[in-house]
């Protein structure tokens, strides 16, 4: 007999309520619960949730570690594989000289003759230490100076007042017997200890400038100093002047 379908569906759900018993609803509850939890779980596992020491490299998707993600200040030199820093990785115009160890550079490759001008080294060139200023020394009447000292020669400037005209004299002495000076007259040849031999001697009343006499000498030691001296009479402010230049 062909029964109504709503008394058909009333049976089915008679039927049913006469199956379920307290073991299969606990059952069919523990299920729905244990379905949830691990679903809860995948999304709330934080760190506390993970053991130390226990996520790998291969468990980190590839390009998902930004900068932000590091502490600042913790990657060291010994963190970063040799070789693997190359010049894009680093930004510009912030290595500076402190940054560079100097031992570890060449010569520059187009700099093939750093080490020479022309073809001839540093001992070819006069350096600018070498090439010294006498002078000016500046005298007023009754006033002695020394102009110059190289190795055992000492030259020596008097300025006094003879009978109204300013009179200059220059005298040069050595502690080294046997040595030797040079001159444009009358002054110059051997000096001895002791006794200094008279360069310049010079007087006027009006103002004289002029090439006086060589700071040139020669001693037994080796010692020999070349130059040029000018004197002055009478010149602007100045009783008495010398001036010149000297390479010991």
């Amino acid at each position: 007999m062909d029964l109504h379908p709503r008394f058909r569906m009333g049976r089915a759900a008679a039927a049913a309520r006469s199956r379920m018993t307290f073991s299969n609803l606990t059952a069919l509850l523990a299920l729905f619960v244990a379905l949830g939890g691990s679903s809860y779980a995948a999304i709330r596992v934080g760190s506390a949730e993970i053991a130390d020491n226990s996520i790998r490299s291969k468990d980190i998707h590839d390009g998902e570690v930004r900068g932000r993600d590091i502490a600042k200040d913790t990657i060291r030199g010994t963190d970063v594989r040799d070789g693997d820093i190359q010049g894009r990785d680093i930004r510009d115009h912030t290595i500076s000289g402190a940054d560079v160890k100097e031992s570890s550079l060449g010569k520059v490759p187009l700099a093939g003759e750093a080490d020479t001008l022309g073809g001839k080294n540093a001992a070819a060139f006069l350096g600018s230490d070498k090439l010294v200023r006498v002078g000016p020394v500046s005298l007023q009447k009754g006033e002695e100076a020394t102009v110059a000292t190289s190795g055992p020669f000492t030259w020596t400037a008097n300025c006094t007042d003879q009978g109204g005209d300013t009179h200059l004299s220059v005298k040069l002495e050595s502690t080294e017997d046997g040595s030797f000076a040079s001159s444009f007259g009358d002054g110059g040849g051997a000096v001895s200890p002791g006794a200094p031999i008279t360069m310049f001697d010079g007087a006027s009343s009006t103002p004289v400038y002029q090439i006086a006499f060589p700071l040139s000498a020669a001693a037994p030691s080796g010692a020999a100093p070349v130059g040029l001296a000018f004197a002055g009479i009478n010149v602007g402010s100045d009783d008495c002047l010398v001036n010149g230049m000297m390479l010991p």
